[in-house]
C-alpha cells in the first residue's frame, strides 16, 4: 500500500511540474557601461559613502538623511 501511495504522489508531482514550467527570462538587452559616465559612478559612490559615514557615527535614518543633504 505504501508503494502505491508513493507512486501516486510521484505521478502527481510529475503532472504538477509539467503544468508549472518555469517561464524563461527574456534575453538580456545590450546595456553597456557606455551609458553610465564615470562622473555618475563617482557621484553615486560619494552619496553612499556619506550615508555609511553617518551610520558609522551612530546616526539614525533621519539624522543620516539630514547630514547627507547638508
Amino acid at each position: 500500500m505504501a508503494k502505491k501511495n508513493e507512486k501516486q504522489k510521484a505521478a502527481a508531482n510529475r503532472e504538477a511540474s509539467k503544468r508549472n514550467k518555469a517561464i524563461p527570462f527574456p534575453p538580456p538587452r545590450d546595456l553597456s557601461f557606455g551609458t553610465v559616465t564615470t562622473d555618475n559612478i563617482r557621484r553615486y559612490f560619494r552619496h553612499c559613502y556619506r550615508y555609511m559615514d553617518a551610520y558609522r557615527m551612530g546616526l539614525n535614518l533621519r539624522q543620516a538623511a539630514y547630514a547627507v543633504k547638508e
